[in-house]
């Protein structure tokens, strides 16, 4: 609520300054805001110079958390398009076009395609994610095991028995009927793999997928061609030369993700669901979806087991979070932390650094080539 009273005071005086008089642009290009660096740099590629393109979360801020100053609003009602994500990620960005009314003119498009969204894990603040027994046992009433993977370890697939007497099955996982399966700390998860007491919502970090970035630049390409069809051929030509990069992209990373001698990584939180799923990988977060949300004692404890369990040797970290937390279990584990950018937001050292979304992304693909030891 104090969010929107503010937006509609700043709306009030941004429509009296308009009203003393028209906005001046700077050309007659297309006016573009995106959220984010990765649409930005999609739209830039996609508009060329037929567009000029600014982007809302600035260089190192989180997106979860930003909110809008008067002068992004002011952008925002002076736009031809507005390209945001969706999925949840710019809630911020609803109140603001809300708040905006008939004073927003521009079209609205939103990047991520719904319906190749997959679910993530939103980690509570303290939440309780298990409870280990006085001895670090996580045994059941039945007798039976479940370990942090998910897997039901029971007397008819397999077992073995650890020196607690813990039994064991060969399985990978094991699901109940209803979907449902248990994990190393008595966690109950449901049919998505989400810890019970814990939310689900929909994973935003498409664009960390080549193949869901080149749908993202579909759709920047058709909003363009909608606002601007004088010169629709431009962007098509552009929107197609960009799509064959990601494609490119793509097959770098299933060549580089072929041969690994592991299947799981760990990073600072859950940003990498979508890559993970596309080449058979598995991402264990520290944090979840949000990285502003701190994780609970119980899930550190959770993910540094996990780390011991299946000898892993590197924590890959997101240079715009803070690494404490990461920091944590690579020394309870003795591993190694590299980078990894979720690409959001991005520095100005950053860009010199990498160059752009392609040299980010190839720098996530080395990092992870050394983390899951391929060859």
């Amino acid at each position: 609520m104090r969010f929107r009273i503010v937006i509609v005071a700043i709306l009030g005086a941004l429509v009296f300054t308009a009203a003393c008089g028209e906005s001046d642009r700077a050309s007659d290009r297309l006016q573009v805001v995106a959220t984010i660096y990765p649409l930005g740099y999609f739209a830039e590629r996609v508009g060329g110079d037929r567009a000029e393109v600014s982007v809302l979360v600035g260089s190192g801020i989180e997106a979860h958390g930003f909110e809008p100053t008067p002068s992004d609003l002011l952008a925002l009602g002076d736009a031809d398009v507005i390209v945001m994500n969706g999925l949840g990620l710019e809630l911020w960005m609803d109140g603001a076009i809300d708040a905006l009314g008939d004073d927003l003119t521009a079209i609205v498009v939103e990047a991520a395609d719904p319906t190749r969204a997959m679910e993530g894990e939103v980690h509570m603040h303290g939440e309780a994610e298990g409870a280990h027994d006085e001895e670090g046992d996580h045994g059941h009433e039945d007798g039976e095991h479940h370990d942090e993977d998910g897997e039901h370890h029971d007397e008819d697939e397999g077992e073995h028995h650890d020196e607690e007497g813990e039994h064991h099955d060969e399985d990978e996982g094991h699901h109940d009927e209803d979907g449902e399966h248990h994990d190393e700390d008595g966690e109950h998860h449901d049919e998505n793999g989400h810890h019970e007491g814990e939310e689900s919502a929909l994973d935003p970090h498409m664009w960390l997928s080549p193949t869901l970035a080149a749908l993202q630049v579909e759709r920047i390409r058709d909003a363009f061609v909608s606002a601007d069809a004088s010169n629709a051929d431009g962007y098509r030509q552009r929107a197609d030369e960009l799509i064959a990069e990601l494609n490119a992209l793509e097959q770098e990373f299933a060549d580089g993700l072929d041969a690994c001698k592991h299947d799981h990584f760990v990073t600072s939180h859950a940003a990498y669901g979508y890559l993970a799923a596309q080449y058979g990988l598995e991402q264990i977060s520290v944090a979840g979806l949000s990285a502003d949300v701190v994780p609970s004692p119980q899930r550190l404890a959770s993910v540094t087991d996990r780390v011991t369990e299946l000898q892993l040797g590197h924590v890959l970290v997101e240079p715009v979070l803070s690494d404490r937390l990461a920091q944590t279990v690579a020394r309870e584990t003795g591993v190694e932390l590299l980078s990894i950018h979720a690409i959001a937001s991005v520095t100005d050292n950053e860009l010199e650094a990498h160059g752009d979304y392609f040299g980010l992304m190839r720098d996530n693909l080395a990092n992870l080539r050394i983390a899951l030891e391929c060859e």
